[in-house]
């Protein structure tokens, strides 16, 4: 662990004031060495033993003098250290000052503002609450006023009632005293009508056993009539049956003859439907990743190998296109492509049937064309050239361009008829 700037200072004057104490020993003994050199001049050995003394204590002067330089050198670079030290110290002080003034200008406008905030509320509290006590005063006067008037009211609906249960026990006892009346008079006339229908009872049997006798014998005269009628039927139908058991014979030869004509019809399509089946139609995925370029042909077919011109899907037969569909995962949002399919023949020629080649677009949505294509194309080879871009920039996104084709030619094993 380092010692502090004030801590090595302490050290190093501990240090210069032991030296000195040295030096002055020094000096002590040399006075002394120079005092017995005076004294006994006379004596060689003495001069000599003086002579040494002096040469080995100005040796140790000369090292101690060399100490006490470097000390105070070192004594110089710490009084640096501490002057900027201490001026570090006055600015963190001075900054640590600012920020704690600042803190305090903050917080006195703080508690001024709550002080005013909380006196606004209180403002606002005991207005409301002279407007409620006001507002309360009117709600009991008006509902005293309104039970006043329930009671009131309560009590004419009791007098009205009142009156009504006199007025109609008076009615009740009219109404049961014209019922007694009306009894009678029912009976009355339920009697006369009963005198009334056996009179006519009588009248309706005698009409009845008439009536009876009248039907018996128009039933009877019926009956020869219907088995007459029955007998002419019976004829007629059978005559009818004769008939059309010939009519039934004559359909069916002739049924016959058409159904002849109808299975070599059906035979007949179904040769051409097998014809028709062999032309087939195929679907095939070309895929791309990446930024798009201009009359550049991206789109691989198979294991990754990208197209060329005159190299891309290569189609042994004759074919049209009956439809595409491009698809695309991408983070561009304002993208524009254009696309053109071009077909070479099987020598590399650039085929272009009397329509043109097929093309299409794709902005924000995918597309899917399901349009025929009516432009018969030999075989040879596919290729899809990027013919215009616009917007793009996702380097990540990916292209799929599926096709539609049908042969125009019968393909596949025919087994022999």
């Amino acid at each position: 662990m380092s010692l502090s700037l004030k801590q090595q200072l302490n050290n190093a004057n501990t240090d210069l004031n032991a030296i000195e104490g040295e030096v002055n020993t020094l000096k002590v003994q040399t006075a002394e060495a120079i005092a017995f050199h005076h004294n006994f001049v006379t004596s060689d050995e003495n001069i000599v033993q003086l002579v040494n003394r002096t040469t080995t204590n100005a040796s140790s002067i000369n090292t101690l003098q060399t100490t006490t330089t470097s000390q105070a050198n070192e004594i110089d670079q710490l009084e640096t250290d501490i002057a900027n030290n201490a001026s570090n110290i006055v600015a963190i002080n001075n900054s640590f000052t600012a920020t704690t003034d600042l803190l305090r200008t903050d917080l006195n406008s703080e508690i001024s503002n709550r002080i005013a905030g909380d006196t606004t509320v209180q403002l606002n509290l005991d207005s409301e609450e002279t407007r409620a006590l006001a507002a309360e005063r009117v709600i009991q006067s008006n509902l005293n006023t309104e039970i006043a008037d329930r009671i009131a009211g309560d009590n004419a609906v009791q007098l009205n009632l009142d009156n009504e249960e006199t007025r109609a026990l008076a009615a009740e006892g009219v109404i049961q005293t014209n019922l007694d009346s009306e009894i009678q008079n029912r009976i009355a006339d339920v009697s006369d009508e009963e005198t009334r229908a056996l009179a006519a009872e009588g009248v309706i049997q005698s009409n009845l056993d008439s009536e009876i006798q009248n039907r018996i014998t128009d039933v009877l005269d019926e009956e020869t009539r219907a088995l007459a009628a029955e007998g002419v039927i019976q004829s007629n139908l059978d005559n009818e049956i004769q008939n059309r058991i010939a009519d039934v014979s004559g359909e069916k030869t002739r049924a016959l003859a058409v159904e002849g004509v109808i299975q070599s019809k059906i035979d007949t399509e179904a040769i051409n439907r097998t014809n028709a089946d062999k032309k087939m139609t195929f679907v095939s995925v070309g895929e791309a990743e990446g930024l798009l370029t201009v009359n550049d042909y991206p789109f691989a077919f198979g294991f990754g190998s990208p197209s060329k011109a005159g190299f891309g899907l290569a189609i042994p037969f004759n074919f049209t296109v009956v439809g595409f569909a491009i698809t695309v995962d991408s983070t561009d949002t304002s993208r524009s492509i254009g696309f053109g399919l071009e077909h070479y023949d099987v020598n590399g020629n650039l085929f272009t049937p009397n329509l043109g080649n097929v093309s299409g677009s794709l902005g924000m949505s995918n597309v899917y064309n399901t349009n025929q294509f009516t432009d018969p194309y030999p075989p040879g080879n596919i290729c899809i050239k990027i013919k215009t871009v616009q917007g793009l920039s996702d380097i990540n996104a990916r292209y799929r361009f599926t096709l539609f084709c049908q042969s125009l030619d019968e393909l596949g094993y025919a087994p022999p008829s």
